[in-house]
């Protein structure tokens, strides 16, 4: 076969090389626009250069209708966020990786797994199989931006009659409701 415009570093094809409009590292037919093939952990490592101004090492991954941006965030101690705001890490990120912790909806998780959100962040719970999009459970909470009176946490799971979500157990103010959501 002839292949134009080809680049080989090594006589055992481990080197680069471009073939029909795709660039191949490690493989001589690559099938992407960029393929990285390797015997070892294959890798891909993007860095910013020691000296200069300190920046952020971002991956920009676009559609025609959506753009996301990951990274990691120099300005916030280095942290791993994914965010819909294409030019701006620091700006209304989606998920935060800090050390151990992960946050949606926050770039300061404290805890393990951190949900926040406007007034009630919920956690739904979907099985997988027959009902795919039918949630089995939830889990939010609220509070009033006014005073702590109004606080709670709510437990639902699934009706077994209907497939609706009910309340099966609501805390607020120190009391417990089971089966109402005004204890």
């Amino acid at each position: 076969t002839n292949i134009l415009g080809q680049w080989k570093s090594s006589a055992d094809g481990t080197g680069i090389y471009f073939n029909q409009g795709n660039v191949g590292i490690g493989t001589t037919q690559p099938e992407f626009p960029l393929e990285i093939s390797s015997d070892q952990s294959p890798q891909l490592r993007i860095r910013r250069n020691t000296g200069g101004n300190p920046a952020d090492a971002l991956i920009r991954l676009t559609t025609d209708s959506e753009n996301w941006l990951l990274g990691v965030d120099y300005s916030d101690n280095n942290k791993f966020k994914i965010t819909k705001h294409f030019d701006d890490i620091t700006s209304g990120t989606a998920i935060t990786i800090d050390n151990q912790n992960v946050g949606i909806g926050t770039s300061s998780p404290g805890a393990k797994l951190t949900l926040a959100g406007s007034n009630s962040p919920d956690l739904t719970f979907v099985a997988s199989g027959l009902h795919e999009s039918q949630p089995v459970g939830r889990i939010f909470g609220g509070y009033n931006s006014v005073s702590w009176a109004d606080d709670y946490l709510q437990f639902q799971s699934t009706d077994s009659t209907d497939g609706s979500l009910v309340d099966t157990m609501t805390l607020k103010n120190g009391n417990v409701g089971i089966g109402t959501a005004s204890p």
